[in-house]
């Protein structure tokens, strides 16, 4: 008889000492299969492809009353008025800032107090112009580190590459999940007090999380933000996934973004308000026309030297975002009905592949999620034993060779948990943006797992 899946609390607890969920780990060089290789490698397979997500996945359309509206704004405004025999449809040049965009944003998000954005074109760039800003303040001779979520999205270390900064991933908390945490921010500080070469530069958290999906509790963040604060650390918030979070009240009001910033606003200090920096954008939401940004509070010495660090690395790397790019942003943050309106059937898509995602893969494995379109799941058994096996029927510590196992055994090429947090082998971002057949196929590949373990023992 089958054995229930463990939650994900007792997975941690099963794997805590293998894995090490609670101690801080400082990054290493991931050196498993990238996504390009993995989605590849999925294409000349013929294997389901859960590597990484988009919105449009779940195959469903915009609402068309938002492509009219945004025409709307287009007219309206000159900054996205159409040029005359230009091969992009715009005048051309490096505009640092699309004034509409700007109001539209912080209407949007709710922000009452002075802040200074600094426009990017997505939020990948931006995180890349604000480590520099970061390396910038660090001491000469130093390493700055930043710390990040248990499990943290790969990009983050795939940046940090490109500067001085050293990731670190904080350890796990009971009741917290993959987020960080305000003990675990603490124990990653003493942890560091160890290693003279580093200096804390930063703490790195999203909400909710790409790749667990998980939801930061905003008490938590207040705790965090001013115990960073306190100790000269810049916090940075990600709040790219909120747009698409599930709201709890009215969605024309956009209360999945008002609602953070109104509560950060209203029981930070003002030492600690003016030491967060909030990392934005549009992820997928329309498609490859998106911007991202940095929106960073007035009022202290740091935060001012890192918005004018960020706007020069923008200059060095052309990073300006392009009028189509903004006039989207612009109309998405402005429609009427509030950005879930304005994605009208995608985002009713998306939420039902998400209930659909925990009633199928729920019941068959340990999985957090749900407020992004991204899921972590851990392929063990109700033992917490690993799913993937070699032939001897021994389960396969090394996350590469089992990526390999699961694509050419079992038709399925998933994002390894080894990309987000240095030592896992059994945990996979699943993306939820995808069509009910897809999770019904991943479900069936998730079972044919647990069979056959089951059967090997």
């Amino acid at each position: 008889m089958r054995s229930e899946p463990l939650s994900m609390e007792q997975y941690i607890e099963l794997s805590a000492q293998e894995a090490g969920w609670k101690n801080p780990v400082l990054a290493e060089k991931y050196t498993g299969q990238s996504l390009p290789t993995l989605k590849e490698m999925a294409r000349r397979t013929g294997a389901l492809d859960q590597t990484a997500g988009d919105i449009g996945d779940v195959k469903q359309p915009l609402n068309p009353d938002f492509f009219a509206f945004r025409e709307g704004l287009r007219e309206e405004h000159a900054e996205f008025k159409r040029s005359e025999g230009d091969a992009h449809d715009f005048d051309s040049g490096y505009r640092p800032e699309f004034p509409q965009e700007t109001i539209a944003k912080l209407a949007s998000y709710g922000f009452t107090k002075p802040v200074d954005m600094v426009h990017s074109t997505s939020g990948r760039a931006a995180i890349f112009e604000l480590f520099y800003g970061l390396e910038s303040l660090t001491e000469e001779g130093k390493i700055p580190v930043g710390i990040l979520d248990p499990v943290a999205w790969s990009g983050l270390r795939d940046s940090a590459t490109k500067t001085r900064i050293q990731p670190l991933f904080a350890p796990t908390k009971e009741g917290h999940g993959f987020t960080l945490t305000e003990d675990g921010l603490l124990e990653s500080l003493n942890f560091l007090k160890a290693h003279p070469q580093y200096q804390p530069s930063f703490a790195y958290t999203i909400v909710p999380s790409n790749p667990t999906g998980e939801k930061a509790k905003y008490d938590e963040l207040v705790k965090i933000a001013e115990t960073a604060a306190a100790n000269g650390l810049t916090l940075v918030i990600d709040i790219i996934y909120l747009a698409i979070s599930p709201t709890e009240g009215p969605a024309h009001d956009n209360p999945q973004l008002r609602g953070l910033i109104h509560y950060l606003e209203t029981h930070l200090s003002p030492e600690a308000w003016q030491s967060i920096v909030f990392v934005e954008g549009e992820t997928k939401i329309v498609g490859t026309p998106r911007t991202g940004g940095l929106i960073i509070p007035k009022g202290g010495a740091r935060n001012a030297t890192l918005a004018a660090a960020a706007r020069d690395v923008k200059q060095v790397i052309n990073t300006y975002p392009d009028p189509m790019s903004a006039l989207n942003a612009t109309a998405l943050h402005r429609f009427p009905e509030g950005i879930q309106g304005a994605m009208g059937r995608r985002y009713e898509g998306l939420e039902g592949s998400r209930r659909s995602f925990k009633n199928r893969i729920g019941k068959l494995i340990p999985i957090v999620g749900g407020n992004s379109f991204y899921f972590l799941g851990a392929l063990v058994d109700g033992e917490g034993k690993p799913l993937i096996r070699d032939e001897q029927g021994r389960p396969v510590q090394d996350p590469k060779r089992a990526s390999e196992i699961l694509l050419q055994n079992h038709n399925l090429a998933a994002a390894p948990g080894d990309m987000f947090r240095p030592g896992q082998h059994s945990t996979y971002r699943f993306s939820a943006a995808t069509t009910p057949n897809v999770i019904q196929r991943l479900g069936d590949i998730i079972e044919g797992l647990v069979e056959e373990a089951e059967r090997k023992g």
